[in-house]
C-alpha cells in the first residue's frame, strides 16, 4: 500500500514537473495532458476512466514514462499483477531515453 502511494506521488511530481519545460512536441503534450488527466480521475475512484486516459496518452506517445507507471499503480491496485509488471518494466526501459532518474518511476 505504501509503496503504491510513494510511486503515485512521484508519477505526480513528475507530471508537473515536465509541464514547465519550455517546449515539447504535440505527441509529448498530449501524453502529458491525458496522464494529468489519467491521475485525477485515478484520484477521484473513476479508475476505468483513468485507464482509458493513460491508453490515450499512449498511443500519442508510446514511450511515456509517467503513463506507464500510472497503469503500473492502477493494475496492481486491482491484483493485475502481470500488467502491472509490463507498466513497470515499460517505464523502466524508457527511463533513460527521457532522462528520469529510476527512483522517480
Amino acid at each position: 500500500m505504501w509503496r503504491t502511494l510513494f510511486c503515485f506521488i512521484c508519477c505526480t511530481l513528475m507530471l508537473t514537473t515536465e509541464a514547465k519545460t519550455a517546449k515539447e512536441s504535440k505527441s509529448h503534450a498530449a501524453a502529458r495532458i491525458h496522464s494529468e488527466l489519467a491521475a485525477h480521475y485515478q484520484t477521484a475512484g473513476q479508475v476505468a476512466v483513468a485507464i482509458d486516459e493513460l491508453n490515450l496518452a499512449l498511443k500519442s506517445r508510446s514511450d511515456y514514462v509517467p503513463a506507464h507507471t500510472l497503469l503500473g499503480i492502477i493494475y496492481e491496485q486491482l491484483r493485475q499483477d502481470e500488467r502491472a509488471n509490463t507498466h513497470f518494466l515499460a517505464a523502466l526501459s524508457n527511463a533513460g531515453n527521457q532522462k528520469i532518474n529510476d527512483t522517480d518511476i
